[in-house]
C-alpha cells in the first residue's frame, strides 16, 4: 500500500518528444510513472527526469510495478513503444 499514490503530492514534466512523466510523493515514499507514447522504442534521458526525483535517486533501489524488476536510476531508461513504466522507491521509510 503506497501513501504516495493515495495521498501524495503530484509533480510532472511537460510531454517531451512523446514521453510524459510524473511522480507522486508522500514523506519518503516516491512513485515515478513514465509513459512512452511513441510508436518506436525510445530512451528517456535521466537528466530530464531528475527534477521529479529525490536528490539521492541514483543510490536508491526502485522496483518496477507490477513486474518486480529492480532498477537503479544511473543511466537513461529504455522504453518499448506505447509503454508505461511505474517505479516504486523501495528505500522508503517503513
Amino acid at each position: 500500500r503506497s501513501l504516495a499514490i493515495a495521498e501524495g503530492d503530484f509533480k510532472h514534466r511537460a510531454p517531451r518528444q512523446g514521453v510524459y512523466a510524473y511522480r507522486r510523493k508522500a514523506d519518503d515514499d516516491h512513485i515515478l510513472v513514465v509513459v512512452n507514447n511513441n510508436d518506436a522504442e525510445t530512451s528517456v534521458p535521466l537528466t530530464w527526469l531528475m527534477p521529479l526525483l529525490p536528490k539521492d535517486a541514483a543510490s536508491r533501489e526502485w522496483q518496477e510495478i507490477p513486474a518486480g524488476k529492480e532498477h537503479y536510476l544511473a543511466e537513461d531508461i529504455p522504453m518499448q513503444p506505447r509503454s508505461v513504466l511505474i517505479l516504486d522507491d523501495v528505500n522508503k521509510s517503513q
